[in-house]
């Protein structure tokens, strides 16, 4: 067999002491206790090379229920025996792991002979090189001979069914539609990050297992542009939205790949991603939590932990062995833009996120935090909306509601200091602070409630004020930056007060309000 995928060393991974070294399927399963981090070229290829080895874990090893999980996850390493039985059958079976097979080429379909499409360019395989009409590239890599070794066009077919935008004049996506943000355990080694990112049968509901099967034991060639109605969880997993065949050189380099729209993904009802948080709308329902340019994951906190709406392996996360106060994610996605009628790639996230187990666990608290953050938004855009008015302020000198000039970046600066200082004030105080109190019940939200909003007056002021404080201090300066802290503090306090985040108190906001004014001058005058 011409390039085993299981044996040959085409996946980058670190040891738990440190040395990075290639491995196939078979060692990186094999080993994965003994391997700590996985990481490719960049956020899509780390999160698809991870998404196909759990798909062969989750085809290999088949858990049923929330049991066979813990059990999975308690003994530390996987069972390097039934995986190789499981390889044996696949091969029995005819299933292939050739990456080079000419009739059932791994994660590809072989075309048939006289039907074959053109060649491209390898960068096809690649959005962060330019191709085609493709010139929103965002790595600014220039192709250099249009070639790629086979593991680096492995680890990019890797990425095509979960960021999947779009081919050619045809709005062929990944099977979620536009590339949602996506969720991984990151665990202690590669071992734990794959078992806990894992889902079992029970946690699925009424989506088949594996029929449709996996890519490599499907063996129907990918119909062209035909809908499909129902998708299993192997088949989600290893979706084809295209139909690709790399092109092999004299000198087994890729130096091209023949693309065919696959499999119509446009309206599939009983598909749930047990990677993808998801977020309702009142009138268009279920859809999957977005990748939004400058939108951190910590923001979507309320939504991600939901019962509903979290990643379907999260379901359980706080019974996983070893879990004691919060349960480290990796978040990653690809942010796009529609150009016409096609998706173009802008650029690519990857990021951290501890989810607290008390959060998980209690879903009281999960709508109290979800509470505080979407107050938190609307402060955001109050802070937004009074930067506007300061920014156009100060470059005509008088009163307009039009933000304009060189002052206008004086907007984007507040809200990332603003959502900087939210963040850390989140996970560093306020979480510990609700964990505390909840534990105690009564008026643990009164409590909770009202240190929001005391913190969102302060951190949104104080925004303000950093921004402001790096400009020239002028007269005119001076000037507006009273006016606009008064002006950001009625709006402020009448939003949390409209919430229910601050009582109805006129002599109180008067007293915070001039408490507010000498702090604020005691800091101009420093």
């Amino acid at each position: 067999m011409e390039y085993d995928v299981l044996r040959e060393p085409w996946i980058p991974v670190a040891t738990l002491s440190g040395e990075t070294r290639s491995v196939g399927i078979r060692d990186a399963l094999a080993q994965a206790h003994e391997l700590g981090t996985l990481h490719g070229e960049n956020p899509l290829v780390t999160f698809g090379v991870h998404r196909l080895l759990i798909a062969v874990l989750q085809d290999a090893l088949r858990p049923q229920d929330i049991d066979d999980l813990l059990d999975l996850q308690e003994a530390g390493q996987f069972d390097a025996d039934r995986l190789e039985r499981y390889y044996a059958s696949c091969r029995a079976s005819q299933e292939c792991f050739g990456l080079f097979d000419p009739h059932r080429p791994f994660l590809q379909t072989a075309f048939p002979k006289g039907m074959e499409p053109e060649p491209l360019s390898v960068a096809s395989l690649f959005p962060e090189l330019p191709s085609g009409n493709n010139h929103v590239f965002f790595n600014h890599v220039l192709e250099r001979d249009g070639r790629a070794d086979p593991a680096q066009a492995l680890r990019a077919l890797c990425a095509l069914p979960a960021f999947q935008m779009s081919f050619g004049r045809s709005r062929h996506t990944s099977v979620n539609g536009r590339p949602p943000r996506y969720f991984l355990c990151a665990g202690k080694s590669l071992f734990e990050t794959l078992a806990c990112s894992m889902v079992s049968v029970s946690m699925i509901n009424n989506l088949p297992y594996d029929d449709p099967p996996p890519a490599w034991r499907d063996p129907n060639p990918t119909p062209e542009d035909q809908p499909i109605l129902s998708v299993s969880l192997l088949h989600g997993l290893t979706a084809r939205p295209l139909r690709v065949q790399l092109c092999r050189a004299e000198d087994g380099m890729v130096d091209g790949v023949r693309m065919a729209r696959g499999y119509n993904y446009g309206n599939v009802p009983n598909w749930t991603d047990p990677h993808v948080a998801y977020a309702y709308h009142p009138i268009n329902g279920r859809y999957p939590l977005p990748c939004i340019e400058g939108r951190e994951a910590w923001r979507d906190m309320g939504t991600i932990l939901t019962k509903e709406g979290r990643p379907r392996y999260l379901l359980h996360a706080g019974a996983q062995p070893g879990v004691t106060s919060f349960v480290d994610c990796r978040v990653f996605g690809l942010v796009s833009e529609r150009k016409t009628a096609l998706l173009m790639p802008v650029s690519w996230t990857e990021e951290g996120l501890p989810l607290y187990r008390s959060l998980l666990d209690d879903l009281q608290q999960t709508a109290f935090l979800r509470s505080c953050l979407e107050k938190m938004e609307e402060v955001n855009g109050k802070l937004a909306w009074v930067m506007g008015l300061t920014a156009a302020q100060l470059q005509t000198g008088k009163k307009d509601k039009k933000a304009r000039g060189p002052y206008v970046f004086l907007i984007s600066q507040a809200q990332n200091a603003f959502l900087f200082m939210v963040r850390g004030f989140l996970m560093d105080s306020f979480v510990p602070l609700l964990q505390s109190n909840a534990a105690q019940a009564a008026g643990w939200d009164v409590v909770c409630r009202d240190a929001w909003a005391k913190k969102m007056l302060s951190l949104s002021l104080d925004a303000l004020r950093q921004v402001v404080s790096h400009l020239s201090q002028s007269a005119l300066l001076l000037k507006w930056r009273a006016l606009a802290e008064n002006c950001l503090y009625a709006v402020v306090w009448d939003a949390l007060k409209k919430g229910g985040f601050l009582p109805d108190d006129k002599a109180g906001k008067e007293r915070a309000k001039r408490k507010t004014a000498r702090k604020g001058a005691r800091a101009a005058s420093r």
